[in-house]
């Protein structure tokens, strides 16, 4: 029998961090995969060391060489991406490298979520890294996109998950899709073929996925948080790492630097750094940006009908 292979290839900003710390490790721990993620805190081996230093040029045998301990679980977000934030011109260059590398038995997970919300959290989450500035400069239409130079773009006109999946179809027999709308639910684990699922085992991710996506919806502020940060020199976007540096002193001040992204209270640094600028009317504002940036083209696809 050949060892059991799942590789979760992204997308990101689709709950992606809660099943790698939450979801992932418990499946691993019951049907025996030895597990691999991105997320730092739960690795301290070769093989995440290898994943996060992967480029073009590896091959399969130095890719095997890394992996020899016969049944595994990657979860590593930016595998579909490679720092581009997930920019769909480069999915064909990416899909043929993973399908030369990866064993032939490879299952593929593929997060997904609705295309429009993805795109804004997509759109924050660039630009909270200081990767981006303006929408503008990031969501190009396919005309703009070939004539940009700039390492951080994306191919908006060519956006589409039914053309991604139908990619991955074509490289991997194994293939399942999991939406961000339904993780909550649990129902992907039974594609996997992993072997007994047992009611009580998905009752039990079930209660702690739901749990830990209540809390994380407070995370979500701490993007708020940096883009009103954005506005502070004539409502110009930040792309300096000196405010990075200022955010992080500010954390680390009032004693919220273990856990920057959950815990501390972005009204009192509202309130501490910015009073009076109303960080709700620049979420709203920015939003609206990038939803008129994207109007038109079109994200039909069959699994958000």
């Amino acid at each position: 029998m050949n060892p059991r292979f799942y590789v979760h290839i992204g997308l990101g900003k689709c709950s992606t961090t809660t099943l790698q710390m939450h979801i992932f490790p418990e499946i691993c721990k019951k049907f025996n995969l030895n597990y691999v993620a991105s997320i730092t805190q739960l690795n301290n081996h070769k093989e995440i060391n290898f994943i996060n230093n992967l480029n073009f040029d590896v091959t399969k045998k130095e890719f095997k060489n890394y992996f020899t301990k016969g049944n595994y679980f990657i979860s590593h977000e930016d595998l579909l991406s490679f720092g581009s934030g997930w920019n769909p011109g480069n999915y064909e260059k990416i899909l043929n490298f993973l399908g030369n590398i990866l064993p032939s038995e490879s299952h593929i997970l593929l997060t997904i979520r609705e295309p429009k919300n993805w795109l804004v959290s997509n759109y924050f989450q660039m630009l909270t890294e200081g990767k981006i500035s303006t929408v503008e400069s990031f969501y190009l239409n396919e005309s703009d996109y070939k004539k940009s130079k700039s390492k951080y773009k994306f191919d908006i006109d060519n956006f589409n998950y039914d053309v991604l999946a139908e990619m991955i179809n074509k490289k991997f027999k194994n293939f399942t899709i999991i939406k961000y709308e339904e993780i909550g639910n649990m129902n992907f684990i039974n594609q996997l073929n992993l072997g007994d699922v047992d009611d009580d085992f998905l009752l039990n991710l079930k209660f702690i996925y739901n749990n830990k996506f209540e809390k994380k919806k407070n995370s979500d502020l701490f993007y708020f948080f940096m883009l009103v940060l954005n506005q502070i020199c004539n409502n110009k976007f930040f792309t300096v790492y000196d405010y990075r540096i200022k955010i992080h002193s500010i954390i680390k001040k009032y004693k919220y630097l273990k856990y920057p992204v959950i815990l501390f209270d972005p009204f009192f640094l509202f309130k501490k750094l910015l009073n009076p600028l109303d960080f709700l009317k620049i979420k709203k504002f920015l939003k609206g940006e990038i939803l008129k940036k994207i109007s038109k083209s079109s994200f039909y696809s069959q699994f958000y009908k």
